[in-house]
């Protein structure tokens, strides 16, 4: 069972790693080679859960 999440983690790390380096290349060549600059939006606008106690806001957005 370890095996299993040592291999998970080390895709959730490698797919981390992925996306940092490849907006970064995106950001330095984007002006060279232009299909590397299109991106899409992602997320989801700010929802608020309100209980009797206390009220939450949960929101995470991200334009390119």
């Amino acid at each position: 069972m370890a095996k299993i999440a040592k291999k998970t983690g080390i895709l959730i790390v490698l797919l981390i790693v992925g996306s940092i380096l490849g907006s970064l290349l995106g950001e330095i060549f984007g002006a060279k080679l232009p299909f590397l600059s299109i991106g899409k939006k992602l997320g989801f606008g700010p929802t608020t859960i309100e209980l009797a106690a206390i009220s939450i806001t949960l929101g995470i957005y991200q334009e390119r």
